[in-house]
């Protein structure tokens, strides 16, 4: 970040010299004014849209194996995404075109196993917030 903070370099030539706390003082109002402002965050109407019609979507196709509660969709504020999480005992596709007009608007999904002998898809939505 250019200009992030505007401290008058010091060349140290001296390693007994001890640091003298006072040297960049002048240098805080502008750290202050470089510190990004706090900002709104909402949602990202057509991104969540996207997202909220895979989990439909998803939880439609897996109705018949898997327990409402096992899908679940989440957003995490601190990384601008969303998710959608299903943990299944196992996964056949047999709609190959349902499931990959499921993830074709999400950013990445994952397959892995779980400790239990279960098995995790996430399926990731990146921009679901919007900051003003």
């Amino acid at each position: 970040m250019a200009g992030f903070f505007n401290f008058e370099r010091r060349i140290i030539t001296d390693k007994s010299e001890n640091f003298d706390s006072n040297w960049n003082s002048d240098a805080l109002p502008d750290l202050f004014e470089s510190l990004s402002q706090p900002k709104v965050k909402l949602l990202n109407p057509k991104r969540y849209k996207e997202m909220a019609q895979s989990f439909r979507n998803l939880r439609e196709l897996l109705s018949d194996d898997v327990a409402e509660e096992d899908i679940q969709l989440s957003i995490e504020q601190d990384f601008n995404m969303g998710y959608i999480s299903a943990r299944l005992s196992e996964l056949s596709v047999m709609c190959p075109q349902r499931f990959s007009d499921i993830i074709s608007d999400a950013g990445n999904f994952e397959i892995y196993p779980l400790a239990d002998g279960n098995i995790r898809l996430d399926i990731t939505f990146q921009n679901v917030l919007i900051e003003v």
